[in-house]
């Protein structure tokens, strides 16, 4: 599918509100003033139902309503509504909404249940319209075209109490559809920091799956793994856990089936387990902002992991999630779960794998004849690929001409390479 983005910005609050800033790719930009108040009665009863699971689709419907007037206010509503209707009815097109909130006590609101009243579903439980949070981090994205298999290492510390058998026999059938293209490795039963540690300095992984409990205390969010010595439990920080990942460019994506470990600090930016990885450089991170159900976790780790690697936007972990939520409305109808699970993102166009649709049977041309041109579907896969590395570049152009003659030869190296996949990619696409 062929995205184009909606960059949607919460700024700090001034007397009259926080100023909303709107820019559309193709249907320009308008300004607005969310006038919501975080802490007023009416959000602390709608809160309150969720977190005491009293939902049903009637009040999902009237809190994601809330939720949308509260944020496409005015010219923005109307710029919104344009750029859907640009792209709503054609089939290979959708709108990516990526919100960047910067007030704490507005980041921490759930906009996963966001709910558009004129085309009456929820935004992000479509792939025409994948809803992420949205992080600009002054990073390269490197590592695209991922040497198969796909590793993943999952973490299951004991002593959740989780159904962490039945996820497990989830994930290796969901992921099993790749056949050798994909490799599992389970870390079980006492799961510590150096458990962890000594795998992904045995190996080089690309996802990392954690199962077990999350929880956010005195603004600080933490996982639950098991002590290096005995029973006992070890509480990790988020910002101890990113440390995991510092000196691991293949990891593209975490994903937490941990409770509340997308929540973040209504008082204090960039505080919470989901963002840190991602301001930490992983392109991508999943995790719960509510504890979540078993059968919940179960099918959202099935549907979504099917998406990203089999389904038609294989790669792009926006639309995977945007799936998965999406099947959780329809298995768990009236449940807060189609909005727990949190796609925080730093990829601009959601691709963080190289991982292209099955291509058809090669059939040798016959001399003289041209080869075939690409298919819509090969030709969108090699455009999209083409932005990343083009950002990349600039990021990279940027950074060593800051550094000068101190820019290590690494970097050249990575600009380098950059430099020759885009040429490589322009020649498939046919472009000067």
């Amino acid at each position: 599918m062929e995205y184009h983005n909606f960059d949607l910005w919460v700024e700090a609050r001034t007397a009259a509100g926080f100023p909303l800033r709107a820019n559309s790719e193709t249907q320009g930009t308008a300004k607005g003033l969310m006038t919501l108040d975080p802490a007023s009665t009416v959000v602390r009863d709608y809160l309150q139902k969720l977190e005491d699971w009293e939902t049903d689709e009637a009040f999902l419907r009237d809190f994601g309503i809330f939720l949308y007037e509260a944020l496409f206010t005015g010219d923005i509503e109307s710029l919104f509504q344009l750029s859907l209707g640009e792209v709503i009815s054609q089939e290979e097109r959708g709108l990516r909404i990526r919100l960047r909130i910067d007030p704490p006590a507005i980041a921490a609101l759930p906009w996963e249940y966001t709910y558009t009243p004129k085309q009456k579903y929820f935004l992000g439980a479509s792939r025409k319209t994948p809803l992420t949070r949205y992080l600009e981090v002054f990073q390269p994205i490197r590592g695209l075209k991922t040497a198969l298999p796909l590793k993943v290492l999952v973490a299951i510390p004991s002593g959740s109490g989780l159904d962490t058998g039945k996820e497990k026999g989830i994930l290796t059938e969901a992921l099993g559809r790749l056949g050798d293209a994909v490799q599992l490795r389970f870390l079980e039963g006492q799961v510590t920091r150096s458990t962890v540690g000594d795998a992904l300095l045995e190996e080089r992984y690309h996802v990392f799956h954690f199962i077990g409990h999350g929880t956010f205390e005195d603004g600080q969010g933490y996982l639950i793994f098991n002590g290096e010595d005995g029973d006992e439990e070890d509480l990790i920080s988020d910002e101890v856990f990113a440390r995991f990942f510092l000196d691991e460019p293949s990891m593209k994506l975490v994903l937490l089936n941990a409770c509340e470990g997308a929540r973040v600090s209504s008082s204090q930016a960039m505080v919470g387990m989901a963002p840190r990885l991602v301001e930490r450089g992983i392109p991508a991170v999943i995790a719960h902002q509510y504890p979540v159900a078993d059968q919940a976790a179960i099918r959202f780790a099935r549907e979504f992991y099917r998406s990203l690697c089999v389904g038609t936007e294989a790669g792009h972990v926006d639309a995977a999630v945007a799936h998965a939520r999406n099947q959780l409305s329809i298995h768990f109808s009236g449940d807060r779960s189609l909005g727990t699970p949190v796609l925080f993102m730093r990829a601009p166009n959601g691709l963080i794998f190289d991982l292209p649709p099955a291509p058809a049977p090669a059939v040798a041309p016959s001399p003289g004849v041209a080869k075939p041109p690409l298919s819509d579907e090969e030709r969108r896969h090699l455009e999209n690929l083409l932005a990343v590395h083009e950002r990349n570049r600039r990021v990279l152009e940027e950074q060593v001409a800051a550094m000068g003659a101190f820019a290590p030869p690494y970097m050249k190296t990575q600009l380098e390479d950059e430099v020759a996949a885009i040429k490589g990619i322009r020649e498939k696409l046919g472009l000067s």
